[in-house]
């Protein structure tokens, strides 16, 4: 049975993540539960979302770290939810690969053997997928 990944990135890297991240792990045999990436891509504007918006892409979000095996957090620039997404993870006992420059909490958990930090998406995967 393929791992499932739940991807934690910035939102405008959006198409990015569906175009070249999704088909990468999806070759290695993982499967993919997050679907906040998929089409159509348009820059996330929060100011107009009503609360009921907000609150259902919220959940949707939470159910779908919830669902996976393991999280794989690209770390960039501009990354906010990100890190709800990956302290989500920890929280649950979701084993999350971080992938980019760490912050604190991803440095020491991974001193403690709780997080995986790696430094490119090659490396990600070919852990998820030995793992």
């Amino acid at each position: 049975m393929p791992r499932i990944v739940y991807i934690a990135t910035r939102y405008a890297d959006a198409a990015h993540v569906e175009t070249v991240i999704v088909p990468q792990l999806r070759a290695a045999g993982l499967g993919v539960v997050s679907s906040w990436h998929l089409p159509p891509h348009a820059p996330e504007d929060l100011s107009s979302m009503t609360a009921i918006d907000a609150i259902r892409a919220y959940g949707s979000n939470r159910a779908e770290v919830t669902a996976a095996d393991v999280v794989l957090v690209i770390a960039t620039d501009g990354a906010r939810e990100t890190f709800a997404e990956a302290e989500q993870a920890w929280h649950e006992g979701t084993p999350v690969v971080w992938v980019g420059r760490p912050h604190l909490s991803a440095m020491a958990r991974a001193a403690l053997g709780m997080w995986r930090l790696e430094t490119d998406i090659g490396a990600a995967i070919a852990w998820m997928v030995g793992r």
